[in-house]
Order: C-alpha cells, then structure tokens, then sequence
C-alpha cells in the first residue's frame, strides 16, 4: 500500500506547500491571508483545506504554537451545530517539520465552570 513520506523524511514537502500555496493565489487574497516572509518565519504554519466545495486552493495560518490550535478545535466542537466550519486542517508544520494530532482531551465540569 502506497505511504505518502513524512516532511522530516523529504523537507522539500513543507516549501512545496508553500509555493504552491503562493501560486494558486498569485494576487488574490483571503482574511488574514499571510505574506510569503511571514510564512516563511512563522514557529507553527498550517495548512487548510476549505469546506467550499468550489475552493480546491489551501489556506494559510500562522500561530506562535501548536497551543493555539487548541481554540479552533475548542470552537469546531463545541459549537459544531450554532457555527459553520469552513476550512478543515490539511497539514501542520511545526519549525517547518510535519507533525500530526496524536489526541485530543476533553475535560468535564459539573458546576459549567
């Protein structure tokens, strides 16, 4: 069965994502779409898929670290029937390495706390 190679085993992965993500888009933008410096600097860089059946291009993020995450699956679940998702994770770079979601924790509160 065919295995796509992890980035830490072909680095040209994340800076092919990257260039691509730069040509399908050329001059066009989207919110808070990031500069190609800033990509390029960024700790965490993640790349999206958009729920938009007639948007094949990636979308961009840019975090300071993979806590920040946290907030979008945070949102994605809790308000998954009052909120539209509209992009779902593609690949995440952490330092310009692929890394993957391991787990996810959920934490309960009697008192809505």
């Amino acid at each position: 069965m065919f295995k796509r190679k992890r980035s830490e085993e072909n680095p040209n992965v994340f800076m092919g994502l990257v260039e691509l993500h730069e040509r399908n888009w050329g001059t066009e933008t989207y919110p808070d779409r990031p500069r190609l410096s800033d990509i390029l600097d960024a700790p965490v860089v993640v790349f999206w898929h958009s729920t938009d059946k007639n948007e094949a291009r990636h979308l961009v993020t840019l975090h300071d670290d993979l806590r920040q995450l946290n907030a979008f699956f945070e949102d994605m679940f809790l308000h998954q029937n009052t909120r539209r998702i509209d992009r779902r994770i593609f690949r995440i770079y952490a330092n310009r390495v692929e890394v993957k979601i391991k787990g996810l924790r959920l934490v309960f509160d009697r008192d809505g706390n």
